[in-house]
């Protein structure tokens, strides 16, 4: 079954108003966060489509170039997030390990010296769950971010002048 499909519309005035006022190659932050915040409350699997309503006339040239600003300022948000992801993963593996290390040594002290035993325990079930919690739920709002960036990195873009 094919997926649904959003579509946001997006109206300018003038050209400027796409792209960063301080780079010129760049879509506007204002814009991107607008884009983004507009696929908010729909499925992630959505395919998504662009259409960018303008009052006045765009080249050929214009019109790649704006797809080209859309494509990569989506693929940048890609590329962060991912690094984000990579190393929030190594550091739940590295809180995993020094849990289970300290779970062990808590049950190996446990019986010579039940209090300091007792305390390893609880910290290193603390930093174990701690880096479960992370692993299961701020990576999945990551992931999910992740998807869509990836969708408005694809998606299909429509001119109407």
């Amino acid at each position: 079954m094919p997926y649904k499909t959003l579509n946001i519309d997006i109206y300018l005035d003038k050209l400027s108003d796409l792209t960063d006022k301080y780079d010129k190659n760049k879509l506007s932050d204002e814009l991107s966060k607008s884009i983004y915040n507009k696929c908010f409350g729909t499925p992630v699997k959505h395919n998504i489509i662009l259409n960018i309503i303008c009052n006045f006339k765009l080249t050929n040239k214009d019109r790649d170039r704006i797809k080209d600003m859309i494509r990569h300022n989506y693929g940048i948000h890609v590329r962060e997030h991912l690094i984000h992801l990579k190393y929030n993963n190594l550091r739940a593996l590295f809180l995993s390990i020094i849990g289970l290390i300290l779970i062990c040594i808590s049950k190996i002290i446990n019986k010579s010296f039940d209090f300091i035993g007792e305390v390893l325990l609880i910290i290193g079930w603390v930093v174990f769950w701690e880096a479960s919690y992370n692993y299961i739920f701020y990576d999945s709002k990551r992931r999910i971010k992740i998807k869509r960036f990836k969708k408005l990195t694809e998606c299909k873009i429509n001119f109407k002048d």
